[in-house]
């Protein structure tokens, strides 16, 4: 008989009536993550053999993966976070949609998945955070770690960026710095593996949207080092590779998104991640994709499947 996960009375109920799992509210974007992966054979070997570059959104159609989808998600889901905590959102929603797109082609639009619609538009730091870490997925002995994240504890604070016990979804959360093997924590929002199950390494834990923010704001942590405090100091950070992928070997600063010249929040037509019109048109070397300025080699690959 194969183990079931232990669930919340909100998630059984949720379960039972077939849906991922429970969904509780939070201030503004900050939401339960309502994922349910099943086990213990249901996991996706890594590394992958390519970058999935466009991702199939239930009730939306195809979607670019790295111009569209991702900016999208990160500011529905974490939008008020620094670039840093974006960077470890982004590829933490990547890993979710990889696993989505791996085994069964979709993802959905909703609390079940990931929200993608929102109405909130992405800005100029959320396209950095997802170019920056373009193609990037979570791993762990040979398998997809699925990115489990949830709200946490909104009065996470210094010094340790540890928030209360039953305080908000704060329950779902691991902390498991500098832990390896199987001394990481999993969250009971996934199945719980044995280190002997092959899916093992599928679920490392669960990330604290309100915790990624301190770590970064009060504790000056990059995205690494988050990612670390939650998945594990073992984690591993792989880059799938494919046409919308920005190669990141060249020196910092060289990344094709940079935030725009503009000095304030405010968008100017024309300028990265701003809106435009078809016949507006976008800065040299941006191109406009549905409503959006991004960068034409991003978006080239679109456009040979046309």
């Amino acid at each position: 008989m194969p183990r079931l996960r232990h669930l919340s009375t909100g998630a059984l109920v949720a379960f039972t009536l077939g849906f991922g799992a429970a969904c509780v509210e939070e201030p503004e974007e900050l939401v339960l993550r309502a994922d349910y992966t099943p086990g213990p054979y249901a996991y996706v070997k890594s590394p992958l053999d390519k970058a999935y570059c466009s991702v199939y959104v239930e009730g939306k159609g195809w979607k670019s993966m790295e111009t569209d989808y991702l900016p999208r998600v990160i500011t529905c889901e974490n939008g008020g976070a620094n670039l840093e905590a974006l960077k470890a959102q982004a590829i933490a929603a990547r890993s979710v949609a990889y696993y989505n797109m791996s085994e069964k082609g979709s993802i959905c639009d909703s609390q079940g998945c990931q929200v993608y619609t929102c109405g909130k538009k992405p800005s100029a730091k959320a396209y950095q955070a997802v170019a920056e870490t373009s193609g990037m997925y979570l791993s762990h002995d040979e398998v997809l770690t699925y990115g489990f994240y949830v709200a946490g504890d909104p009065n996470t604070n210094s010094p340790t960026c540890v928030g209360t016990p039953g305080v908000g979804t704060e329950g779902w959360v691991t902390y498991n710095k500098n832990k390896t093997g199987t001394g990481v924590k999993q969250t009971k929002l996934g199945w719980v593996f044995k280190p002997t199950d092959k899916g093992y390494g599928q679920n490392r834990g669960c990330m604290s949207q309100w915790g990624a923010r301190c770590l970064e704001n009060q504790a000056g942590y990059g995205y690494m080092d988050i990612l670390r405090f939650y998945y594990g100091a073992d984690i591993e950070v792989l880059e799938a590779q494919g046409a919308c992928v920005v190669d990141h070997s060249g020196a910092p600063g060289e990344f094709l998104w940079e935030q725009p010249t503009a000095a304030s929040e405010e968008c100017v037509s024309g300028e990265l991640g701003c809106e435009c019109r078809e016949d507006d048109g976008c800065d040299e070397g941006l191109a406009c994709d549905e409503g959006y300025c991004v960068p034409v080699e991003q978006i080239e690959y679109m456009l040979d499947l046309e």
